[in-house]
């Protein structure tokens, strides 16, 4: 009889350990990680005081700007970057361009068409956009072959020198990217 209670004993003991173990085993699911973060392939060195994300994509939305210190869906003021790229089949829909949507409720992006991209006479405005975004809107356009990239500052105030000359310098970094991929060599002269 003693056997058996010391089994009895010995079994609830292997028992209540058990549980004990799966008690403190983790039981949440982990946070999904890609193995490759979504990026675009043009990426540039935010200038200081902008926070910046990129999306993968090819035509459409690839990057954004915001004021650090305020986050994408607060901020007063952004900077939108589309690239178009004319050696690819344009989708119907623009890459990422619910995320331009979600800021710029009145405006819109659209693709240009190959007569418009050639036609001079046709602004930034009327070839890439319909409607209006923010108080003040600011619109870059550059050609790289068959790229174009179309930058867009836009904000619900004046802007200021600063801010202006930080736009430009986002302009000509993607386009340097843009450069630096096709393997076409900056000619400036000093």
């Amino acid at each position: 009889m003693k056997i058996l209670r010391c089994l009895l004993a010995l079994l609830f003991f292997f028992e209540s350990f058990g549980d004990y173990e799966s008690e403190y085993k983790p039981r949440c699911l982990p946070i999904e990680t890609p193995d490759q973060p979504e990026r675009s392939q043009f990426v540039i060195k935010a200038p200081s005081g902008w926070a910046y994300r990129t999306f993968k994509g090819n035509n459409g939305l690839v990057g954004v700007l915001w004021p650090k210190g305020t986050s994408f869906s607060d901020c007063d003021t952004a900077v939108f970057v589309f690239i178009q790229n004319f050696d690819e089949p344009l989708p119907k829909i623009p890459d990422n361009i619910q995320i331009f949507g979600e800021k710029c409720q009145k405006a819109e992006f659209k693709f240009a068409d190959r007569k418009n991209d050639q036609d001079k006479t046709f602004s930034i405005e009327e070839k890439y956009f319909s409607g209006f975004c923010g108080r003040t809107q600011i619109l870059f356009e550059e050609k790289v072959k068959n790229f174009r990239i179309i930058t867009m500052l836009a904000s619900s105030f004046y802007v200021s020198r600063d801010l202006f000359e930080d736009v430009k310098y986002i302009v000509s970094a993607y386009k340097t990217e843009i450069e630096d991929s096709l393997g076409i060599k900056n000619k400036k002269t000093s």
